[in-house]
C-alpha cells in the first residue's frame, strides 16, 4: 500500500507531540456555521460626540434615555431589539452622529 501523505479525515488533528486537540469553540474557521454573528443590531452612543438634545429618547424611548447627570443619551438594555426603522430614524436625527447602529451580520 503505498504512504499517505497529508492529514486524513479519518484521524483527529494532532498536536506537536502527537496527542489530538480538539477546536475550541467559538474560533473562526469552524465549518460547522456555529460561530455565524446573530441578527440583532448593536447599538452605540459616543459620549464624547453626544451633546444630550435628547432627540433619541424622544423619537425611540425603548431604545434611549437621557443621562441627566452626564448630559448624554445611553442606550437602555435591550435597545437591540427595538424596531430597525426606529433605531435608524433615530440614529439619523441625531445633530451631531453620536449614535451607531451596526447592522446585524447574516
Amino acid at each position: 500500500m503505498p504512504r499517505r501523505h497529508g492529514p486524513r479525515a479519518d484521524r483527529p488533528r494532532r498536536g506537536a507531540r502527537g496527542v489530538a486537540r480538539p477546536r475550541p469553540p467559538g474560533r473562526a474557521g469552524r465549518r460547522d456555521g456555529a460561530d455565524v454573528g446573530v441578527s440583532v443590531p448593536r447599538v452605540r452612543v459616543d459620549p464624547e460626540r453626544c451633546i444630550g438634545t435628547g432627540d433619541c429618547a424622544r423619537l425611540a424611548p425603548q431604545a434611549f434615555r437621557l443621562d441627566e447627570s452626564r448630559g448624554v443619551s445611553v442606550p437602555l438594555p435591550g435597545a437591540e431589539t427595538a424596531d430597525a426603522d426606529v433605531l435608524a430614524e433615530a440614529a439619523f436625527n441625531c445633530p451631531t452622529r453620536a449614535i451607531t447602529v451596526e447592522k446585524p451580520k447574516t
